[in-house]
């Protein structure tokens, strides 16, 4: 097995025990029309369809409630679901057409009332609803529009200059890469809208009236311990784990392996610290410490100030964030609770969930991550 490292943990681990919660409900709300009609009562449902029926009548009634919202970003949300059920429903072509080109004008809609909003704008970016998705050099161009459109409604950003950087090797990129690296560099703040989304998406979830049915999920395994109550925060973390980041690799192109050979060396060192320092989630902030790893030369005080970073955050994942859930020692209502206060992101989340378990802020000094015990053998 690969050793994990402070990025492919993030990717692998850094949310496993709420995702794991999230993906039965967003495998209902997939298939929604599976549940338009009724079948045949032959014999009294059993715990696992009772428990699927009520789930998927939470994310029917979610669907409604926010395709009626004035909130464009809830609308996006409910476009979205509803495209997401069109395209998995291989049963009726019909009702699925209907509720795909439903989903898209929502889309569409949305993305117009709210084409200033920076969060849904980075929703849309990777797949736009606006042009055919199978003309691949009209989505090429949309996705250049709403780049540029980024750049104007946050220039201080790192992220929406990334979104700018070519290929390596692509005809004319060294100058290119080097303005939008420097421009990466300058800016104060590296915001994937990871927090502003999970916040939105608590909030809105929030809302929908919880099924009367539910049962006791105590025979099914991976199921003991959730209650209806928890059904806000499995939607909001399955849709908010698939809304994926953009351009975080462009940052490994041009800033990892050689970078200490090219003249944007010092941008990057700035880019990988903001991504570190002032972040909104785990994932770029365990980017930016796997950048820095490969930028600064080993026995350094970049080097070793990375390493303790790393460590940290390591602490952060491994006490923090996989600690949530049934069974786990701190519950789905507290982690809500953390992340509904003004200002949280997924950093102060975490931090949050290790105090809530009277944990040192800082890792003890015989603390081993996962990463260095899985490469050494241990178990992660």
């Amino acid at each position: 097995m690969r050793p994990l490292t402070p990025l492919n943990l993030a990717r692998r681990g850094t949310r496993a025990s709420l995702v794991w919660l999230s993906s039965l409900a967003l495998s209902l709300w997939m298939a929604l029309p599976l549940q338009a009609e009724e079948s045949p009562a032959v014999a009294e449902p059993s715990v696992s369809q009772r428990l699927e029926q009520s789930m998927a009548g939470y994310a029917e009634s979610a669907i409604e409630l926010l395709a009626a919202s004035n909130s464009p970003r809830e609308r996006w949300i409910a476009g979205l679901m509803l495209v997401g059920s069109a395209m998995n429903n291989g049963q009726d072509a019909e009702q699925s057409e209907a509720m795909l080109a439903r989903g898209q004008a929502l889309l569409k809609q949305a993305l117009a009332d709210g084409k200033d909003d920076a969060t849904l704008v980075f929703w849309a970016i990777l797949d736009p609803p606006t042009v055919d998705r199978s003309n691949a050099d009209a989505v090429a161009r949309e996705r250049i529009a709403m780049t540029a459109h980024l750049q104007q409604l946050e220039p201080d950003n790192a992220v929406v200059w990334l979104g700018a950087l070519p290929p390596r090797g692509e005809p004319g990129a060294i100058p290119v890469a080097a303005e939008m690296l420097a421009k990466a560099a300058a800016a104060k703040r590296f915001d994937t809208h990871f927090a502003s989304s999970m916040q939105m998406l608590l909030k809105a979830f929030g809302r929908v009236p919880l099924p009367k049915d539910w049962p006791d999920t105590s025979s099914l395994p991976a199921y003991d311990g959730v209650s209806r109550n928890d059904l806000p925060v499995m939607m909001a973390v399955g849709i908010a784990s698939g809304m994926a980041m953009p351009y975080l690799v462009a940052a490994q192109w041009w800033c990892g392996g050689n970078a200490d050979e090219h003249p944007w060396l010092d941008d990057c060192r700035q880019l990988a610290y903001t991504m570190v320092e002032h972040s909104d989630s785990i994932v770029p902030r365990s980017l930016g410490l796997a950048l820095q790893e490969q930028l600064y030369q080993p026995g350094s005080e970049g080097a070793r100030r990375t390493q303790a970073q790393r460590r940290e955050l390591a602490w952060l994942v491994e006490r923090g964030l996989q600690r949530v859930g049934p069974g786990q020692p701190v519950s789905f209502a507290q982690w809500r609770q953390f992340w509904i206060q003004p200002g949280a992101n997924e950093i102060s989340v975490a931090r949050a969930l290790v105090r809530a378990q009277k944990l040192p802020a800082e890792p003890p000094d015989d603390f081993v991550p996962a990463w260095d015990r899985e490469g050494e053998g241990g178990t992660p």
